[in-house]
């Protein structure tokens, strides 16, 4: 099996490139490795949206892949989520995909210049459509996503994306690495480690270090199952 694995920045990835046998590291943002007989390619993608959608597309046009894995750090809208836990993402969502009307945020779906149906869009979401209930990691929970260009650290920002699509998290990445994959039809799994809630901007708040490695782990242990 190959299996390509996306993040960030090195430090959402580093335990657990930690825990494989490099083969080479062509580039500084890309290591290849081995686990058990399985080559596992690592790259690290920089933040945002346009990052993650150029190195992915970087690689999965020049290789073929059987499985990709997207890991990193996210806010939580969900108080019942706790820092240091760890989700899998089922569906995200461009959150500032639209249009300012006055004081009103509309989507490109509720506008009608875009279709919410069309590829690989499902009811506006982009969806992942391989289900895991088969035991591979179904003590992860499920959750839903947005994608920002901007963190949320305004009570009027938070409030309107809170309303507007009722998400678990928040991230910079979430939604291209969907969009992607899903044009590819390349089987996916997006893991994410919670890092701060979704508040009032206050990084004292905030415990990367623990979401890290909290989501590594996961990730190893999901390695150990798939492969």
């Amino acid at each position: 099996m190959k299996i390509l694995i996306l993040s960030a920045t090195q430090q959402e990835v580093k335990p657990l490139a930690g825990k494989l046998k490099l083969k080479n590291q062509p580039e500084p943002y890309f290591g290849r490795y081995m686990y058990e007989n399985h080559s596992i390619d690592v790259i690290i993608t920089g933040i945002g949206s346009i990052s993650t959608a150029y190195m992915l597309m970087k690689f999965v046009t020049s290789e073929v892949y059987d499985f990709v894995i997207q890991v990193g750090i996210a806010g939580s809208y969900n108080k019942k989520l706790h820092i240091g836990s760890v989700v899998q993402v089922l569906s995200e969502q461009f959150a500032d995909y639209g249009v300012e009307d006055q004081n009103k945020f509309v989507t490109l779906f509720e506008e009608g210049i875009c279709s919410p149906d069309k590829l690989p869009y499902s009811g506006g979401k982009l969806v992942n459509p391989v289900s895991f209930d088969s035991g591979i990691i179904k003590d992860i929970p499920y959750v839903s996503g947005i994608t920002v260009n901007c963190v949320s650290g305004s009570n009027e920002t938070i409030s309107l994306y809170r309303n507007k699509y009722e998400p678990d998290i928040e991230s910079m990445e979430g939604a291209a690495f969907f969009y992607i994959c899903l044009m590819e039809n390349i089987p996916f799994l997006e893991l994410r480690g919670i890092s701060n809630f979704v508040e009032e901007r206050n990084r004292k708040l905030w415990d990367v270090e623990l979401a890290v490695n909290s989501s590594n782990e996961a990730l190893f242990e999901t390695l150990a199952k798939i492969c």
